[in-house]
């Protein structure tokens, strides 16, 4: 599901809590992922713990030196 053409953003908050990092990691390469506010803090949470999630975190369009702030 992580990586239909489209993700939703309310499909990428389910996906995000399976805590899955794989398909957290392919939703976060998908460029067709819509990631919300709630997404968004989970992530900040996660990558934090899980450094391969940091890069493909900060290379999505919604991220905002705010949100990378937060990260590091």
């Amino acid at each position: 599901i992580a990586q239909r053409q489209t993700v939703s953003a309310s499909v990428a908050v389910k996906i995000l809590l399976q805590d899955d990092e794989t398909a957290q990691l392919l939703l976060l390469k998908n460029r067709g992922t819509a990631l919300n506010d709630i997404c968004l803090d989970y992530l900040i949470d996660v990558a934090q713990k899980r450094p391969a999630l940091q890069q493909p975190f900060l290379q999505r369009p919604e991220i905002t030196p705010a949100i990378a702030a937060k990260l590091y």
